[in-house]
């Protein structure tokens, strides 16, 4: 099946190279798609959709740390 992201599109990489609001909707989706009882057969198991989001989120914090850092 390859990776992919929550709406079963092959996910974005490397995350580095995403813009701040391709990386906000992409972890959204994936948030959306983890808070679901049920997740549609389509989608990947929800410890890689789980393990996705962790690696949005470090992105995400990474950057925020980044920019706290900048004169």
């Amino acid at each position: 099946m390859g990776d992919r992201d929550a709406g079963g599109a092959a996910a974005p990489r490397p995350l580095a190279g995403m813009g701040e609001w391709g990386l906000t909707a992409y972890r959204k989706s994936l948030e959306a798609a983890l808070a679901e009882a049920e997740l549609p057969r389509y989608m990947l198991p929800r410890d890689e959709l789980e393990k996705q989001l962790g690696e949005v989120q470090a992105e995400q914090a990474g950057r925020d740390k980044s920019a706290g850092e900048k004169p």
